[in-house]
């Protein structure tokens, strides 16, 4: 059985790496968006995401705070690296 978990993971282990080449952040990207359409066809709801979130927030707080702020926007915001350009030093 396939885990609905794979988008977060994928875009959390994206964001807490700052991960530069195409294919990660394209990935990250597929991810975080399609989670973002499964909350308007209501696959998901804002608490379930919130819940899977729950373990990587402690673990990576800052990648948890990315994904949460593009994920659960009600705008679709275009790419998530804009997101995390905040977060850098």
């Amino acid at each position: 059985m396939r885990s609905t978990r794979y988008p977060v993971v994928k875009a959390d282990v994206f964001v807490h790496e700052m991960l530069i080449s195409v294919e990660d952040a394209a990935t990250a990207e597929i991810s975080r968006s399609q989670v973002w359409q499964w909350l308007r066809a209501g696959k998901f709801s804002r608490e379930r995401v919130l819940a899977e979130l729950a373990p990587w927030r402690e673990r990576h707080p800052q990648a948890a705070a990315i994904f949460e702020q593009v994920a659960l926007a009600n705008d679709f915001v275009e790419f998530l690296t804009l997101a995390a350009y905040e977060y850098l030093p």
